[in-house]
């Protein structure tokens, strides 16, 4: 009797135990009794079952669904003083993110007088943003965490596809919200999705006859979409599976539906051409940087030329720049129709920046760098002082025209100067001269090959009567014949050039740039000018008679004078 009565008291003792849940202190353990049974919480038990989590701002989830199976339904829940305020929390676990940003969240288990405490990150981000376009995939950043996993996301209308787990095809062309559907029924917004909007790559197509099924270039648009197609004009394409058939020489507007796979339409309209184009031979010359219009028939505005290999031209259109010289043979494409072609490429060119002229002397315009069959055209600016026949100039009276040569598809500008014959004989000996092998000397100035400034205006002169009054066989100074040409009414200017056009080949430019050397006007130095905005001259810089632009040390002109000729 006395031993059942024993037995009695250990059993309800530890029954007692076991539904009061009493901790055995000294091994820090605790015996909660759960609907799976007997569980052992100690203090390395975990309250929830993460650390960290994100959310989006204006959701809401129940924190107790992550309870750990030893602590559940006996955890109270807090928001960390000082830790943020981008959350709410009710003691039982009902979560809102109502701001962006950062706060810990205490997660409290207790039984008597025995706690454990969890301190939990969570983090609130915005809604997402995507912009995509029709056909492509997106995916939410948050869709496989802890607080979305396996939930189900819905947009506003069919513009999304879901994939699961927070992954949409986009399968639509119009705007929509993306939404996270709680256990609640909820419908909590996590995104929005701006649809990029298709285009036409062009509002004007055109295509050759014989070329088969052509479909419109569409931007903004992935993966399968349906077509169809109303037209104007039936006689000039038709519509097979979706593509256009180019059928006879026209024109038609085209009205172009595109549906999505989530059943959205769209339409486009543009102009369709149906060329028929035919060679009118099988090369063309172009020069480097020239433009010239492919030989072709039977096409249209809208038509253009495309290459199968790579060429030494370019296209814009029907327009063809030559880019490299040379002759290259290939294949080219007129509005999808296959040729085979050849490009000659040429460079034509003036080896001077000017023809010179006297009145009455006639010549061939000295245009290089051309084909047998190149297509040249010349034109004057005027005809004042130059007459134009053909491929051939004459000099009228003294002056400057322009002459404009259209060669291949490019034009080239060459001065033409008309001087008087002594001038055009000096100017043509002193650019010999810069031809040949000199050196520079003041000491030497009259032996052969051998110049200083005003000695080579001289000797380029004195063949021809002009001696600038030297009646020895010394050349005189830069200064001197500064000096003759002053006396003798040959200064065309006192002051430096302000207007190159006015002057002449033959014509002196004399400069003071040493300072005051006791000479007149201080003249150190003098050029010769041989047209097309240059001079010659002997230079103690470059040891040697050089020809070079006008211009430099103009500030240092001082006198500008025609030595033959009128005014």
């Amino acid at each position: 009797m006395n031993f059942y009565k024993a037995l009695s008291f250990k059993a309800l003792f530890i029954m007692l135990l076991v539904l009061c849940g009493i901790c055995y202190k000294g091994n820090k353990a605790f015996a909660q009794t759960t609907d799976n049974g007997t569980i052992n919480v100690t203090s390395d038990t975990s309250v929830v079952s993460f650390s960290a989590a994100s959310i989006y701002v204006g959701d809401t989830v129940d924190l107790k669904a992550y309870e750990s199976a030893a602590c559940k339904g006996f955890v109270k829940y807090e928001v960390e003083s000082g830790s943020g305020s981008s959350v709410n929390v009710t003691a039982e676990g009902i979560l809102t993110a109502t701001s962006l940003g950062t706060t810990d969240v205490k997660a409290i288990y207790t039984s008597g007088d025995f706690s454990l405490t969890d301190v939990v990150k969570i983090t609130v981000v915005d809604t997402e943003e995507f912009k995509s376009a029709c056909g492509a995939n997106i995916r939410l950043n948050l869709y496989n965490t802890l607080f979305y996993k396996d939930q189900t996301f819905v947009g506003d209308n069919t513009t999304l596809k879901s994939l699961g787990d927070g992954r949409f095809t986009v399968d639509g062309f119009s705007a929509t919200n993306i939404y996270v559907i709680r256990n609640s029924g909820d419908k909590i917004k996590v995104g929005y999705l701006k649809v990029k909007v298709p285009k036409l790559a062009a509002e004007e197509y055109t295509r050759a006859i014989g070329t088969g099924n052509f479909l419109p270039d569409i931007t903004n648009i992935k993966g399968s979409y349906g077509v169809s197609y109303t037209f104007s004009n039936n006689k000039v394409c038709h519509c097979n599976s979706g593509y256009i058939v180019p059928d006879s020489f026209g024109t038609t507007k085209v009205t172009m539906y595109v549906s999505s796979m989530g059943g959205q339409r769209k339409a486009f309209t543009f102009t369709f051409n149906t060329t028929n184009p035919k060679l009118k031979k099988k090369y063309m010359i172009v020069a480097v940087g020239g433009t010239v219009e492919l030989p072709v028939t039977g096409v249209v505005t809208g038509s253009s030329v495309g290459f199968l290999n790579t060429l030494n031209v370019t296209a814009e259109g029907l327009d063809i720049t030559g880019e490299t010289k040379g002759t290259k043979s290939g294949k080219i494409v007129v509005d999808g129709k296959p040729f085979k072609f050849k490009f000659i490429v040429n460079n034509p060119h003036f080896n001077d920046m000017c023809i010179r002229l006297y009145p009455g002397k006639k010549l061939t315009i000295p245009l290089k760098g051309t084909k047998k069959k190149s297509n040249i055209e010349y034109a004057l600016d005027h005809t004042k002082y130059v007459k134009l026949s053909g491929s051939k100039v004459k000099g009228k009276k003294c002056g400057n025209s322009y002459l404009r040569a259209e060669v291949d598809g490019k034009s080239i500008f060459i001065q033409v100067a008309v001087t008087t014959k002594t001038a055009y004989k000096a100017v043509n000996r002193a650019i010999k001269i810069s031809k040949t092998k000199t050196h520079y000397s003041q000491a030497r100035r009259m032996s052969k090959g051998l110049y200083d400034c005003s000695s080579l205006v001289y000797r380029c002169y004195k063949p021809y009567g002009v001696r600038f009054g030297q009646t020895a066989a010394w050349a005189p100074t830069a200064a001197g014949i500064g000096y003759w040409c002053t006396v003798n009414k040959k200064i065309l200017s006192y002051r430096k050039i302000t207007d190159i056009e006015k002057l002449l080949p033959g014509d002196l430019i004399f400069f003071a740039y040493a300072g005051n050397n006791g000479r007149y006007r201080f003249i150190s130095h003098i050029q010769m000018y041989v047209g097309g905005g240059q001079d010659v001259s002997a230079s103690s810089s470059y040891n040697r008679v050089i020809k070079y632009g006008t211009g430099a040390y103009n500030n240092c002109v001082v006198l500008v004078a025609r030595p033959t000729g009128s005014l």
